[in-house]
């Protein structure tokens, strides 16, 4: 993606599996790999360690999809959700979310 890419530590990482991007606009990703929907816990645990990892921005990535819960919180938290279905469009998502904010001018 042309951005630094960042594996957290197994134990102590705040919910947050890679951090993706330069400040202040990085990007906290939690990555599931699961056999049915991923629920609400994963969106909460990513929402939450974000500003622990210095991130601004959160996005749950997994190989199923996601419970209506899940949907919900993602929504109100401003999370970007991955499905299985979104997969194949990951990178330009990542690329979307970390490009720098432009300045708006007065």
């Amino acid at each position: 993606c042309g951005v630094p890419v960042i594996m957290t530590s197994v134990t102590g990482d705040w919910g947050v599996d890679l951090i993706v991007g330069n400040r202040p606009d990085r990007l906290a990703i939690q990555c599931k790999r699961r056999s049915r929907p991923v629920g609400a816990a994963a969106v909460q645990e990513v929402v939450a360690g974000a500003p622990m990892q210095g991130c601004t921005k959160t996005m749950v990535v997994t190989n199923h999809e996601f419970t209506p819960a899940a949907r919900e919180l993602a929504q109100l938290h401003g999370c970007t959700l991955v499905g299985r279905s979104e997969l194949l469009m990951l990178r330009s998502t990542i690329r979307r979310l970390t490009e720098p904010a432009t300045p708006t001018g007065s």
